[in-house]
């Protein structure tokens, strides 16, 4: 008897599963907390690895309350490596997410915040 909550057996139940007749592919997982700026303008991230994996970078504004208010950047990055040479308006300041994709509409999760708390879901990149 096949469990109808993981079809294919590989720990993603077939309700958040892009793929839950194949194991060998799944939603892919967050790119972890380790983003950090390398120079000033290239941004890397953790590579989450797996064939035809690409990532989506975003970038919101920093407001006070805190938002989400991101927006994609760039979409469909071959490596966990995106750029962005945009400087930010005096007395503003950028914040960076990236995404892991495996397919046209099987996107990752964006983690958790500092307080474990799961970030919402990251906005379609066109």
């Amino acid at each position: 008897v096949v469990n109808q909550g993981d079809q294919d057996r590989d720990g993603q139940l077939d309700s958040t599963d892009c793929f839950p007749t194949d194991p060998a592919k799944g939603r892919p997982r967050d790119t972890g907390t380790t983003a950090r700026f390398t120079t000033k303008t290239v941004f890397d991230w953790s590579d989450v690895g797996g064939v035809g994996i690409t990532y989506n970078l975003y970038r919101g504004t920093i407001v006070t309350p805190w938002v989400y208010n991101e927006t994609c950047l760039t979409k469909n990055l071959p490596t966990s490596q995106g750029t962005d040479a945009t400087v930010p308006a005096a007395g503003q300041g950028f914040w960076y997410e990236s995404t892991a994709q495996n397919g046209a509409s099987c996107v990752g999760p964006l983690g958790k915040n500092s307080q474990q708390v799961v970030r919402p879901t990251a906005p379609v990149c066109p």
